[in-house]
């Protein structure tokens, strides 16, 4: 999710500042560490909430389904020698079967939460683009830089309005 982030923000940052560089003069500039922003805005916890929420839900379902396949397991180790040729398949097979339904169960899963993850992502990300910019707009900021993994070699604090952003992010923040 970091390196998606990541990738996001150069991006941006890149467009933005070839933008101010071919613009005029007298632009009013500051900057915003990217990670922090997002990492601090509120629906990014959210997000992470229910990611995590839907994790140990499905760390549940799986657990039930693997104590199933072991009891299985169990019970045809113990009665093996008992068993007829007939009941034997039959409980090789339900074995399979129940292990066949695991693997299932956990493939979606993992998809499941890919794409949650994905879709999180990318949601909260837009939100947080949509309230900088209103925030730029409303404070009269020309350029705002996103920084934290090498697009900004130095900054003035001055210039450094990640706190600001984050406040009003937060205070801006509509659970969707």
């Amino acid at each position: 999710m970091l390196a998606k982030i990541s990738i996001a923000i150069s991006f941006v940052a890149l467009i933005l500042v070839s933008c101010f560089l071919l613009g005029t003069q007298n632009k009013t500039v500051a900057f915003a560490n990217t990670e922090k922003l997002v990492y601090s805005f509120k629906g990014m916890q959210a997000a992470h909430d229910a990611y995590n929420l839907k994790q140990q839900q499905i760390k549940g379902e799986l657990e039930k389904l693997n104590m199933e396949y072991q009891s299985l397991i169990q019970h045809f180790k113990e009665n093996q020698k008992s068993l007829s040729e007939k009941q034997e398949r039959e409980e090789i097979q339900a074995i399979g079967s129940k292990e066949m339904e695991l693997k299932n169960l956990d493939e979606k899963t993992k998809s499941e939460l890919r794409e949650m993850d994905e879709k999180s992502t990318q949601g909260v990300l837009n939100q947080v683009d949509a309230l900088v910019k209103k925030y730029a707009e409303d404070e009269g900021y020309d350029l705002v830089l996103g920084g934290n993994d090498g697009n900004i070699l130095y900054g003035s604090e001055v210039l450094d309005i990640t706190e600001d952003l984050i406040k009003h992010i937060n205070e801006n923040y509509e659970d969707r």
